[in-house]
């Protein structure tokens, strides 16, 4: 399944302390040219990419990395970006499915637990 994700952390292994903000998508189809992309920003300049599909992160992820005089990520992240651009409509549709699956489940898992919390009260009418 197709993952968009937004983690914080310390990700710079010459300063420990240093907060960053890393947002990738991973578990790309076959084909592409390889199976995540990921880049990292400072706390408060990274993208908003609530509601945006893989294919809108994976081009400002790129864009990110193509801002820079040096990266050794440049030309793997234009090869998938390109790639992406080719084959949005699958990517996103994959990761969409995968998206309503996950979010099945999760209902499915609430409607049960609220079902055993009915023992404890009477339920609402909601």
């Amino acid at each position: 399944m197709i993952t968009i994700y937004e983690y914080t952390g310390n990700y710079n292994l010459l300063n420990p302390s240093e907060k960053s903000v890393q947002i990738g998508v991973r578990n790309l189809p076959e084909g592409c040219p390889n199976k995540f992309i990921c880049e990292t920003w400072e706390p408060g300049e990274e993208p908003d990419i609530e509601g945006l599909s893989p294919s809108e992160v994976i081009e400002a992820i790129n864009e990110r990395t193509q801002s820079y005089w040096v990266n050794t990520s440049k030309t793997n992240h234009q090869a998938i970006a390109n790639w992406a651009k080719e084959n949005a409509k699958l990517i996103d549709s994959e990761w969409a499915k995968g998206e309503q699956e996950r979010l099945d489940k999760k209902i499915q898992k609430l409607t049960e637990r609220r079902e055993e919390l009915n023992q404890y009260h009477e339920p609402s009418k909601v």
